[in-house]
């Protein structure tokens, strides 16, 4: 047994230990911990997270040995807690990729942003298509989601659900953000000169509220770009922090400024009907998944949807609804009434040059 930093103990075992042997040390551990708290009287309660690793048939270094453990153990304390969490090689090599991306996306952001792009996906007006019958009808489309890519000649194009997560940890959504910020509000503006109507949404990360002066770099943004705030939407994910009143105030601040709020993949994540309307949301955006479970055929989801519409109209909001992929999903939707339809039926994200080419002229 030795003692590391931080708190950390390291128990090693030179004779043939297997993982059910890890397993029974740290039962054993926990329940002497469990017999220390009765005799305490329950005064002083504890946790103990551990990682295992059985390292049999492994070549690896001491020191890759260790870091491997580390790994383990951090993610036991990070995510389970309290809890034994044996080694993974395909999560360990996610997580060494992911620090390679990091490192890889710094030297970007350094160099100017190269290999930074947004592409555009159209969002379409559910009511023309209910009239038209016909997606693919230029006049439809209504605004564009800015989606973030990143290519880099080793990892190739990396996508948001990647790359995100890195930057969230990293806190490199600062920079990107505003980037960001810049790139969009910019493309909007030029698109508006012939088509005034359109607006274009980014989505912004709760991590990027917390860490930077957000109402400031959207006023930036704003005044540098020369964008009409009105045909600015920026969309919050759905999240418990929500109803943080720092972040009340600070999508106050964004509405102040003129630009529109959308709330993201709502239905996912901690509902509170209450925001909805303290920081005045202009959209529903209702989850990919969310639609897709009530698309298979889920009767109560179906009617959650219906109440859902219904609801947000009565608060004076429209909503959209994501994830439509081909003409029996948007058939099915239309009868709950959507203002707005975003999916692969009417177009898959493209860069600025395609989207306006494709869905911008009369």
């Amino acid at each position: 047994i030795y003692l590391l930093s931080g708190g950390k103990f390291l128990l090693m075992n030179f004779t043939g230990g297997s993982v059910d042997e890890i397993r029974r040390r740290y039962s054993g551990i926990r329940q002497s911990l469990r017999e220390a708290e009765y005799e305490m009287g329950y005064k002083r309660l504890f946790t103990v997270s551990a990682g295992g690793i059985a390292f049999i048939n492994d070549t690896s270094s001491l020191t890759e040995m260790l870091a491997k453990l580390m790994f383990t153990a951090n993610t036991a304390k990070e995510n389970r807690k309290d809890t034994l969490c044996l080694f993974n090689a395909r999560e360990y090599a996610l997580y060494l990729r992911a620090l390679e991306i990091e490192s890889a996306v710094r030297e970007s952001i350094k160099n100017k942003f190269e290999g930074f792009t947004l592409l555009f996906q159209p969002i379409v007006n559910a009511k023309k298509v209910q009239k038209n019958g016909n997606p693919a009808l230029p006049q439809i489309v209504v605004g564009a989601e800015s989606l973030l890519r990143w290519k880099n000649e080793h990892f190739g194009m990396v996508g948001a659900g990647e790359l995100i997560p890195i930057l969230e940890r990293s806190g490199l959504i600062v920079p990107v953000g505003r980037w960001i910020l810049m790139k969009a509000f910019a493309q909007c503006a030029a698109w508006n000169t012939l088509f005034p109507e359109l607006y274009v949404s980014v989505n912004i990360s709760f991590v990027q509220i917390l860490q930077s002066n957000l109402v400031s770099e959207v006023q930036i943004a704003l005044e540098r770009t020369m964008v009409n705030p009105k045909n600015v939407v920026l969309e919050i994910t759905e999240s418990g922090n929500i109803d943080d009143k720092e972040i009340q105030s600070i999508l106050s601040g964004f509405s102040a400024l003129g630009v529109k709020i959308d709330i993201d993949d709502f239905g996912t994540g901690f509902s509170n009907l209450r925001y909805l309307q303290d920081i005045h949301a202009n959209t529903l955006k209702l989850d990919y998944t969310f639609i897709q479970k009530a698309l298979a055929g889920d009767t109560k989801d179906l009617k959650i949807i219906e109440f859902t519409v219904g609801m947000a109209h009565a608060l004076g909001m429209t909503v959209c609804m994501e994830g439509i992929e081909t003409y029996d999903n948007m058939e099915k939707l239309l009868p709950f009434a959507p203002d707005k339809f975003q999916g692969y039926l009417f177009s898959r994200p493209v860069d600025a040059r395609t989207f306006a080419k494709e869905n911008l002229h009369r």
